[in-house]
This record gives C-alpha cells, structure tokens and sequence, in this order.
C-alpha cells in the first residue's frame, strides 16, 4: 500500500487536505491504532467508499515488528461495527499481497473471507515481476451472522454498546 503514496511532503499534503473534507467527498476514513497510552502500532482506512454501491475498502499498516495482537482484533471489530452498522455498507473488501502471509492470516480469522486470487496483479518496488494479490470479502450479513465475528465482538470489545458507539459522528451518511 505505501508503495503507491507519493512522496513523503506531497503525501501529507494530500493527507491534510482529504481530512478536511467531509467523509462522503473524501471518501476514506482513516484512523491511526495507538494504545491506550498512546503508543503508534499501526494505520487503518476505510477507501474507495462507493456510497451508490454500499461498498469499501480496507486497508491496514502495522510495522514489521509489531507484535499487539489484541490492539489489532480490537481496531479490527471497531472497523467492521462502523462498516455494517454504521455506516450501513452491504461489503468490506480488503486486498493483501500475497507475500504477507500473516496480513492474509489476520483478514480471514477476523472473518473477511478469501474471494479470490490475483497472479502477479501489483508490481511495487523491489518485486519487478508483480506480486500476487488475495482478494477478500465480507458482506453485512457474514458480520451478522458469523459465529466467529460475533464470538471476537465478545472477547474484544466487552460491554461495548456498539449501537451507540458512533451515534455522535457529526457528518452524515445518505444513500
């Protein structure tokens, strides 16, 4: 994914400019995942939001290093509970190069299923041949009735009022 960010300077100019749009116009939502004490573990965003279509695209940046796994689920159920309840969008899609296994790994224990498999679909620095490319999916009802979901909103997200949790978003949603 960073691979495709422009330079360092441009980036963040770009970056600031988006997040001063609205959600709708921008369509990205992006979070930086920190600890409680505010320690930097990782990136997420929602792009691509297509509101005619009721569909995203999700995508996460850990460092190599990062080891956190339940900082991880946490920001992962938080993620998919604003998608489908939120939000309302009908799918989540995710794409992971298929030389991150453990992002792949992650994708599909969290319930986002394989939907396909792309051969040599993304060519980035230092792979020139391409890299192959896991497709993954989830729709609203897989998140509502995914035993494995339900069971991580349970371990992950204890007491959390998900109906509530994002009830003061100040921009709006239509469809």
């Amino acid at each position: 994914y960073n691979a495709f960010l422009e330079p360092a300077p441009i980036a963040a100019q770009e970056y600031i400019h988006r997040s001063t749009l609205p959600m709708e116009q921008a369509r990205q939502i992006n979070w930086v995942i920190e600890t409680k004490a505010g320690q930097f573990l990782g990136l997420a965003t929602i792009a691509g939001l297509d509101w005619k279509n009721r569909m995203g695209e999700l995508v996460f940046g850990f460092p190599p290093d990062h080891n956190n796994a339940r900082y991880t689920a946490e920001a992962f159920m938080l993620i998919l509970s604003l998608v489908f309840r939120d939000l309302r969008l009908s799918k989540l899609c995710s794409m992971v190069y298929a030389n991150n296994p453990e992002a792949q790994s992650l994708t599909n224990r969290m319930g986002i299923e394989q939907e396909g498999y792309l051969r040599q679909h993304i060519v980035i620095p230092g792979y020139p041949q391409g890299i192959d490319t896991y497709v993954n999916g989830m729709l609203a009802s897989d998140y509502a009735n995914n035993p494995r979901v339900q069971r991580h909103i349970e371990v992950f997200l204890p007491g959390v009022d998900l109906d509530r949790l994002f009830a003061t978003r100040t921009a709006s949603t239509s469809f």
